[in-house]
């Protein structure tokens, strides 16, 4: 396995490798692109992506359906009731949405994309019981939707398939603590932008040397893969955040002054810090940051 930290040269991997963005989100949850934007940007750079819009399948479902010849993983990530977040990646879109229907849908929250009623050992289970892979999501991100900052017990993090090592909204040292959390308990690695903007799109992917959707899901689970990206710069990532959280707002018609009261703090507290790596979505956690 090995991760490189720099701007993947896609025009080069993508002519010897299959190429992959494993975190992406649209706007059938926070993200801003539409599936029709995603699926045009990734055809352009020749690279496949696995929409994975938060505790919602929608986008995914979209995308295999019409995917205008691009290589889509059927995914999702979950929030747990934590607020820890987990990816899922699926062969075929149907299991997919058994594994929705079953286990997620039934326990959305008020606000749909922010938890689940479901904590993060009983949905790392209870997947086994879905042909999927699942995976740790920016391990070691500030705030609380890094796996590594709760307790979980060992057969939970036993279950574990992957861990995300490169996230493209993540520092490099958080990174490498998320790299030095997948090898203490020998897991596989991958990496993704966790993009919501269409210029976010393959900053950060995964290859190897598969042919299609099932040896790729078979390299990554036998960390048969490479990673390779970086993270925006830190103004950059602080202005995506606010762009997707106020079109989040515009574009549901529940009220949720809870949330806006909550971001807006987070927001302000981590300034005042001088912290400006943070998800606008949680209170700031009181970790050291760059």
């Amino acid at each position: 396995m090995k991760v490189i930290f720099e701007r993947p040269n896609l025009e080069e991997l993508s002519s010897k490798y299959t190429c992959i963005d494993l975190h992406f989100h649209t706007a059938h949850s926070d993200g801003l692109p539409s599936v029709r934007e995603t699926l045009k940007r990734a055809k352009e750079l020749n690279i496949g992506v696995a929409i994975t819009d938060h505790n919602e399948i929608s986008g995914s479902i979209e995308a295999c359906r019409n995917n205008n010849g691009t290589l889509v993983v059927p995914g999702i990530e979950v929030a747990t009731y934590e607020r820890v977040h987990l990816l899922f990646y699926f062969p075929e879109v149907k299991e997919l949405e058994r594994f929705y229907q079953r286990l997620i849908k039934p326990n959305k929250m008020d606000d749909p994309f922010s938890r689940t009623k479901l904590r993060a050992k009983d949905i790392i289970l209870q997947a086994k019981d879905y042909n999927c892979l699942s995976c740790a999501a920016h391990p070691s991100a500030s705030g609380f939707t890094g796996a590594s900052k709760i307790k979980l017990d060992q057969e939970a993090i036993d279950e574990i398939d992957l861990v995300e090592v490169l996230n493209g909204h993540t520092s490099a040292r958080r990174n490498l603590r998320a790299g030095q959390w997948a090898r203490q308990y020998n897991k596989a690695q991958s990496g993704g932008s966790d993009g919501h903007t269409i210029g976010e799109l393959g900053n950060v992917i995964t290859y190897s040397n598969s042919a299609d959707l099932d040896s790729f899901l078979r390299d990554l689970s036998h960390n048969r893969v490479k990673v390779v990206g970086r993270r925006g710069s830190p103004c950059k990532t602080i202005l995506i955040a606010l762009l997707k959280e106020f079109h989040y707002l515009k574009n549901n018609n529940a009220s949720y002054p809870a949330r806006l009261k909550g971001q807006i703090k987070s927001f302000l507290a981590g300034i005042k810090k001088g912290k400006w790596e943070f998800y606008l979505d949680y209170e700031d956690s009181g970790d050291d940051e760059e």
